[in-house]
């Protein structure tokens, strides 16, 4: 096990506070409870997770996020390999929220769901296609959101609980776009998505307003690499494609996906 707690003590106090946190959960007794789950993890936290449970013998686990493409997903647990065959369905659940407006965005879906006090942790991913959104959650919180959520915006909305069935159909909507850069440092590339200038990009990201592959971030010069996830708060998530061409002034055409 001190290989185990070496691990832990040399991450980052934010990460290591989430990974003790987690290590408490599988020590603990199973008592009548021969699975369980952990909340919804970042792909980064899920990583980090995983890396402990490799270190921990005899529990078996499998990550689950509700839906084919899903970014934030529960680890399932358990002291028997049999218990892991279960349906996921006893831990996620998954609701649809009708009347949103065309201007409609993930942000705003997720707002009105913190808004309620709910924590970002029981929230799985968010999908908002033709003024629905699709959402993902953990299951004791459905009865929930479907009584309480009343409007999304200045929408007012109507929930209706789904089968996780949907979700097979259902993928993160990605808006395509091109911008031109020096470079590929971060400062560069959200002064270019938010076409604002590269000392108010610095500022966001100084200010902790950018967080690259779900960690916050204070670098402004940190090199973005291709398949990189940025967001930028109040502004939106988005991943780096990789450099498409150099232009004759040396300069950078990039390829960048939008989430809607």
């Amino acid at each position: 096990m001190q290989a185990l707690y070496d691990y832990i003590n040399g991450l980052d106090l934010e990460n290591r506070l989430m990974a003790r946190k987690m290590l408490d959960l599988f020590q603990r007794d199973f008592d009548n409870q021969p699975i369980r789950a952990t909340d919804y993890l970042t792909p980064h936290e899920n990583a980090i997770v995983e890396s402990i449970l490799h270190h921990m013998e005899g529990i078996y686990h499998r990550s689950e996020g509700g839906s084919i493409d899903s970014e934030r997903k529960v680890i399932l647990f358990s002291w028997s390999e049999q218990f892991l065959d279960q349906s996921i369905d006893e831990w996620i659940g998954a609701v649809a929220v009708s009347g949103l407006s065309k201007a409609s965005t993930h942000r705003d879906v997720l707002g009105s769901l913190l808004g309620l006090g709910i924590n970002r942790n029981k929230i799985g991913d968010i999908y908002v296609e033709k003024e629905i959104a699709y959402i993902l959650m953990k299951k004791e919180f459905l009865e929930f959101v479907t009584t309480q959520l009343k409007e999304v915006g200045r929408n007012n909305v109507y929930v209706e609980e789904k089968d996780l069935s949907i979700f097979q159909n259902i993928r993160h909507e990605l808006v395509e776009e091109k911008h031109i850069v020096a470079s590929t440092r971060l400062d560069n590339i959200v002064a270019a998505v938010l076409n604002t200038s590269r000392g108010k990009a610095v500022t966001l990201i100084e200010r902790k307003n950018v967080r690259l592959n779900w960690l916050d971030t204070t670098k402004k010069n940190t090199v973005v690499k291709e398949r990189d996830v940025f967001s930028i708060k109040g502004k939106g998530k988005y991943q780096f494609d990789g450099i498409i061409k150099e232009t004759k002034k040396k300069n950078l055409v990039i390829g960048v996906k939008r989430y809607i």
